[in-house]
């Protein structure tokens, strides 16, 4: 929650809204570290009254959902750990909509 506040600027205060998902590896041939994920349902209001963040963060944005996929092949996003976990996203979003398991 502490580092979460520093990197974002939003102070969440119940450790229940963090919820554990997949580890990933960011260079699984060089660092066989699994890095944690955790998701957090933010709303508008709480990304609004955000504080400042963290120096070594660019920014904090929120991008609408279908513009990510344009931001990650136009090399916006382009860091690997955060292309891989949006990847994800998109990907379990995309299955739970096409119930024959077909990716489109």
């Amino acid at each position: 929650m502490r580092e979460f506040a520093e990197e974002t600027g939003i102070r969440i205060d119940d450790p229940a809204r963090f919820v554990p998902d997949l580890p990933i590896s960011e260079m699984p041939g060089r660092m066989p570290v699994l890095l944690s994920v955790f998701r957090i349902a933010i709303d508008e209001r709480e990304f609004d009254s955000r504080g400042s963040h963290d120096g070594d963060i660019v920014s904090v944005e929120a991008v609408s959902y279908g513009d990510i996929p344009e931001k990650i092949t136009s090399g916006e996003i382009y860091l690997s750990s955060p292309v891989a976990l949006i990847s994800r996203l998109l990907l379990e979003t995309s299955l739970k909509k096409n119930t024959a398991g077909d990716l489109p």
